[in-house]
């Protein structure tokens, strides 16, 4: 389960939406991925957005936020069929 605070970033931005509530929304059809586990990634206010935007009908997608942290979008037809994807993962 997603805390409120996601590093801190729990600042309310427009439309009174917080980034916790906007990952919340879409809790297990993303992935943020980061290289290295102790890092601490800056989760940009559009995150929303980039999921929207970047997610296929039928193939992964993946979007880079930074050297050592990136996106994962899963395409439509497998949302509801995986098992509970974590928001935070290495790669």
């Amino acid at each position: 389960m997603l805390s409120l605070s996601v590093f801190g970033q729990d600042t309310v931005k427009n439309n009174n939406v917080t980034i916790a509530e906007k990952l919340k929304k879409y809790e297990g059809t993303f992935q943020i991925q980061v290289k290295n586990p102790r890092l601490k990634p800056a989760i940009p206010y559009n995150i929303d957005e980039l999921i929207e935007a970047n997610r296929k009908e039928t193939e992964v997608t993946y979007v880079q936020l930074g050297t050592a942290v990136r996106l994962m979008v899963l395409p439509k037809n497998e949302i509801g069929k995986q098992t509970k994807i974590d928001i935070f993962s290495t790669y």
